[in-house]
């Protein structure tokens, strides 16, 4: 879709055309298969990103626990 809305847009288009293009690639491209795939995209890099709070939680808890006076 970016490619697409930029080939027409790089012409001189009105607002309105710009709209109509948009509403025809979302119509074209954004598929309930399209949006699985991001939806799974990004619940894989939210878990990821979970691990990785988590992991850096446990080592200030360590930090803690080891006599800082903080």
């Amino acid at each position: 879709m970016k490619h697409y809305g930029g080939t027409i847009f790089a012409k001189s288009t009105s607002f309105k055309e710009q709209r109509q293009h948009l509403e025809e690639s979302f119509g074209r491209d954004i598929t309930p298969e399209y949006c699985a795939k991001v939806y799974e995209h990004v619940q894989h890099r939210e878990e990821r990103y979970w691990h990785t709070d988590l992991l850096i939680d446990e080592e200030i808890e360590i930090e803690d626990d080891e006599g800082s006076p903080f």
